[in-house]
């Protein structure tokens, strides 16, 4: 996950290739205002950069329930990587590595969010 490098906004794919020569797969997570920050929660690296936004407006889209995160988190003590998608009120920061926020879940415990 990559929202600057050195200081500059990685806000294209042809810029993250040129950060990452030998990447394979890269995608848009999570949603960021038109400056290209993040909206909501943002881990890179272990430190946070923005924190949870909590929203509860179904007038728009972000504010639609349930809000969710997705996450890579450094299973300690073993050392694996472990990928993760949780509520806001579920998650917890522990050994979190990598983690971006986006609504609505468009699926949660066997529910599909009313529009």
């Amino acid at each position: 996950m990559y929202w600057k490098h050195n200081g500059k906004l990685v806000n294209s794919f042809s810029n993250l290739k040129s950060i990452e020569p030998n990447l394979v797969f890269a995608m848009n997570g999570g949603m960021f205002d038109p400056d290209f920050s993040p909206v909501g929660l943002y881990i890179e690296n272990g430190v946070k950069l923005k924190s949870i936004t909590r929203s509860h407006n179904s007038n728009y889209n972000y504010g639609i329930q349930p809000q969710g995160i997705f996450l890579i988190r450094d299973s300690v003590p073993v050392n694996q990587t472990v990928a993760a998608v949780t509520t806001i009120d579920n998650f917890r920061a522990n050994h979190v590595k990598y983690a971006t926020e986006s609504a609505p879940m468009l699926e949660h415990t066997s529910v599909i969010p009313p529009k």
